[in-house]
């Protein structure tokens, strides 16, 4: 008969230098989703933040605050119900995760709970104007499973079809350091 001890006291592990190349950095993006263009998008700005977070225990994940502002210009000429629209949604409230990959700066990325108001101004059918609406892109921004990251050379690239991205195409997203 053996007997096996088990340390209950050990609460957290902490690996010296451990960092996140996302925790408390801001980027941004020109990329214009496949879905925009179809709709005659003409241009597209997506500045995200990842606010300075907690590791968690299992000393690869980083959570903390996630904000973001994405504005799209419709063409003014399109037969698009927004055409001439500029569109810009603010997303606050939400929760970033990021869990580091096997190969360094690498990884999976997941927002949860954020929440979008969109201001459209400029359309050339005035109806379509509008004022804080909620809600335009939230469920695509919080889906579940995450998107996948990297980090090269200072470029951030989100592959799209998962979290932390207003449309859920497969367009990998590129964004600079700001």
């Amino acid at each position: 008969m053996s007997a096996v001890a088990t340390d209950t006291s050990i609460q957290k592990v902490c690996v010296p230098g451990a960092e996140s190349p996302l925790d408390n950095t801001s980027w941004t993006s020109a990329t214009i989703a496949t879905q925009a263009k179809n709709v005659d998008v003409t241009s597209s700005t997506y500045a995200v933040t990842f606010s300075s977070g907690v590791f968690q225990p299992d000393a690869i994940t980083v959570t903390g605050p996630f904000s973001a502002t994405f504005t799209q210009v419709f063409d003014p000429t399109s037969l698009s119900v927004y055409a001439g629209c500029t569109e810009t949604t603010t997303f606050t409230g939400g929760t970033y995760s990021a869990s580091s990959g096997t190969a360094p700066d690498t990884g999976a990325l997941v927002v949860t709970d954020v929440v979008g108001s969109t201001n459209r101004t400029g359309c050339v059918n005035a109806q379509k104007n509008v004022t804080n609406l909620p809600g335009v892109y939230d469920t695509v921004m919080n889906v579940t499973g995450g998107a996948p990251y990297t980090v090269v050379n200072g470029v951030l690239t989100i592959s799209g079809g998962g979290s932390a991205l207003p449309y859920n195409d497969k367009v990998d997203w590129t964004f600079t350091k700001t």
